[in-house]
């Protein structure tokens, strides 16, 4: 014969909640404080917009914040939260532009483009910007993320 207290199934939902009560109170690794950081790219003297903007850490961060520009050139980092920033520190700047290699913005395009693009429906793209702003080793635009400071960074870009 098998003995069961009235009181085993309370005990049980009673354990059952404490443990996950344990469980959820872990809050996880912390993340690094970020500052506002934002800007505006500019080529040839001109805003450039839909660029991405990625600053890559020179030291240890666990993000590589980045932003995309608006119509005007201007840019907000994310790191975590939208437009939340960038973790203090030293940075190299990479950014990257292109166009679809048929010129067309993706709300001109017909029926007929379409099916030209052919299987994967991938237009080639081709760079607005020196290639050399794309990589790490020669884009040579480096940038110090300060707390307390107000971190607006304008970069005009050259041939």
């Amino acid at each position: 014969m098998v003995y069961q207290s009235a009181y085993a199934p309370q005990l049980v939902l009673c354990l059952l909640v404490a443990a996950n009560g344990l469980v959820g109170c872990s809050k996880g690794p912390t993340r690094p404080k970020v500052v506002p950081v934002s800007g505006s790219i500019k080529f040839k003297g001109a805003p450039l917009p839909n660029a991405t903007v990625t600053f890559l850490p020179e030291g240890s961060s666990p993000r590589n914040p980045f932003g995309t520009t608006d119509a005007s050139g201007n840019f907000k980092l994310t790191s975590y939260d939208t437009d939340d920033g960038a973790v203090p520190g030293d940075y190299v700047v990479v950014i990257v532009a292109g166009v679809a290699a048929d010129g067309k913005k993706p709300e001109e395009r017909t029926a007929q483009d379409m099916i030209n693009m052919g299987p994967g429906g991938k237009i080639p793209n081709q760079t607005v910007v020196p290639e050399k702003y794309k990589e790490r080793k020669t884009s040579g635009l480096k940038r110090s993320v300060v707390a307390g400071d107000a971190n607006v960074f304008n970069i005009d870009l050259a041939e």
